[in-house]
């Protein structure tokens, strides 16, 4: 057995890194699952498995649509879905105080109100 790892395509806001939303992909989103999917299936690739029996993708949207370009078999997986920013979602990285990112990657029970930690 074989485990191949893909992040998905880019999505709206990839730039500003706004947590757990679910935008679609953009354009350049599109074209990158388009592209992984041809590397995989590529029998001349070294990195094509050759064959792909699923493919199991997170909830998020931007997941679902890039493996909508690698074929028919996905399934849908709960458990592979980011951190939940709570009401930090939405925000850009570069607006979250310098202080909580310290002591979330510090404190391993810290979690900004409705989030994980």
């Amino acid at each position: 057995m074989e485990l191949i790892l893909v992040r998905h395509g880019e999505p709206a806001w990839e730039q500003e890194g706004r947590g757990r939303n679910d935008p679609d992909l953009t354009d350049r989103g599109h074209s990158q699952a388009t592209a992984v999917a041809r590397r995989l299936a590529d029998p001349d690739d070294p990195l094509s498995p050759g064959r792909v029996d699923r493919h199991l993708v997170s909830p998020a949207r931007r997941a679902v649509e890039t493996a909508a370009a690698l074929g028919p078999s996905t399934a849908v997986d709960e458990r592979w879905i980011e951190l939940d920013y709570g009401v930090l979602d939405g925000t850009p990285l570069r607006d979250v105080p310098a202080a909580t990112w310290a002591r979330w990657r510090s404190d391993l029970d810290f979690a900004p109100e409705g989030g994980e930690s």
